[in-house]
């Protein structure tokens, strides 16, 4: 799988491939960051489309029976005192579920609801209706209203037709997207929107689109164009949803300390109820990885006997370096082990990095359906630490089959990445880059793959000045008789 970015941060024109393990190094404010972020939304926005279009369609329609049932407001108070019969036994009373909203909320299939839902009222028989209404309740709602004997019929014949155009209007919108191509396509841009704050494009190439292109083999993936505003609606636009099933993009350990905060922060209540999209359901990378800690592990027996033999190594090895277990309260996490109650707060920063993974792994999160994107996750840990995480890097790549990228600042690191690459055979799923940044101030993403010396001797460079700094004033040495 190959990526190739035109203007988006500092990146003018690059490519980037993920074929297994994908490693970025390089000076910061160099762009890694940007890849990263990129390969995220890309495919989390189309990760499992059918389900959140699903989602987002019954949210819409929810909110459209809401108003139905206040257009309907007199046939509704008699149609729930009265225990009406359809003439046709064998046809399923929609109207009553109209004003049940526990069924409405929960029905997965909106749109076929809605369908019956119209013809249902569209068949509806409001005259038989009305002259087999209890006498008593016909007068109370005629003498209250008018003196006319039909104003009641009247009234109630003009809400079910206006629920009817309203039901009509909705279904319109329900399949103007039959392939999800507009779905798709708000889905991607809101994603790249949210993940860069707002600002896609580089400050000064306001005037240029941006591009992204993304190809699997002789397919294409995704190739499109954007602005800081939407994505480019013309015939270029390509979408098409791929095996990953979840991506996950982990940059900060310190998320693991807020779970409790996530989970009794209150719903947005400005939802976007006019579109068809709910915007405010995308997450950042890091809530989304909060819930996912949260949820109960959801892998099933069978799934758990099918992947023992490939993934139980690397559990084991998770497990060498926290072997304890993790219990989520209502008030409080905690990490235990040997009866040890510890909060979770309170473990080391380079512990809460592997607890992040070894609960995605007991959750099942974590397969040949994933993309993880690891930003810097050496970073708190001791070069130990760093091995032992470079081998499970290599192994989860080898055995389950995911797909990682990772950025490093961190020569130990990546020395073991090298090392563990070449011990488990997976070099030729493996890419080097180094961001380079060039004379206009553009960065460009340079394969070393048959180079690698040049990661080593960028690192090497920064040591031995800082080496040469130590020397010289640990031995004295005057300035002439210094390179420093």
């Amino acid at each position: 799988m190959e990526l190739r970015i035109k203007n988006i941060g500092l990146i003018k024109d690059s490519i980037i491939k993920l074929d297994g393990l994908t490693v970025i190094t390089g000076k910061n404010g160099s762009g890694k960051t940007t890849v990263a972020k990129i390969f995220y939304s890309l495919f989390d926005a189309v990760s499992d489309i059918n389900d959140k279009e699903r989602r987002d369609q019954n949210f819409y329609a929810f909110k459209r029976m809401k108003e139905l049932e206040e257009i309907l407001s007199t046939f509704s108070s008699l149609y729930k005192n009265k225990e009406y019969e359809l003439n046709d036994s064998a046809t399923e009373n929609y109207l009553s579920k109209l004003f049940d909203k526990n069924y409405i909320f929960s029905n997965v299939n909106t749109e076929k609801f809605t369908i019956a839902l119209y013809n249902e009222l569209k068949n509806f028989d409001i005259d038989n209706f009305v002259a087999n209404l209890d006498a008593e309740i016909a007068e109370i709602f005629n003498m209250s209203l008018s003196n006319s004997p039909t104003y009641l019929l009247n009234v109630l014949k003009e809400e079910i037709n206006l629920a009817i155009e309203k039901i009509d209007l909705l279904l319109i919108v329900m399949k103007s997207d039959p392939f999800l191509v507009k779905y798709t396509r708000k889905s991607i841009y809101s994603t790249l929107y949210n993940e860069f704050n707002e600002q896609i494009l580089p400050i000064d190439g306001l005037s240029e689109l941006a591009e992204i292109v993304v190809s699997d083999g002789d397919s294409i993936v995704f190739d499109f164009s954007l602005n800081d505003k939407f994505i480019i609606n013309n015939d270029k636009p390509t979408f098409h949803k791929t095996q990953f099933k979840q991506t996950y993009f982990i940059d900060n350990p310190f998320a693991l300390d807020s779970l409790i905060d996530y989970r009794f922060k209150k719903a947005k209540e400005d939802k976007d109820e006019s579109s068809y999209f709910n915007v405010n359901g995308i997450e950042y990378h890091d809530e989304k990885l909060k819930r996912k800690l949260l949820e109960k592990n959801k892998i099933t027996v069978l799934e758990e006997l099918v992947s023992d033999d490939k993934i139980e190594p690397i559990k084991k090895m998770v497990n060498d370096v926290l072997p304890g277990e993790f219990e989520f309260t209502k008030y409080d996490n905690f990490y235990i082990q040997k009866g040890n109650r510890l909060n979770v707060k309170n473990l080391a920063t380079g512990s809460k990095f592997f607890a992040i993974i070894k609960l995605l792994i007991e959750k099942g999160e974590i397969n040949k359906e994933t993309i993880l994107i690891l930003d810097e996750p050496e970073s708190h840990l001791h070069p130990k630490w760093q091995n032992k995480f470079a081998e499970i890097i290599a192994l989860l790549v080898k055995e389950v089959g995911v797909n990682i990228l990772l950025n490093s600042h961190s020569s130990n690191f990546v020395l073991a990445i090298d090392g563990y690459m070449r011990k488990y055979d997976i070099s030729r799923k493996t890419n080097f880059y180094q961001s380079v940044i060039n004379e206009e101030g553009n960065v460009d993403y340079k394969c070393v793959n048959d180079d690698l010396g040049e990661i080593y001797s960028d690192f090497m460079e920064s040591f031995s000045y800082a080496k040469e700094v130590r020397d010289n004033y640990y031995y004295g040495l005057d300035e002439d008789d210094s390179d420093v």
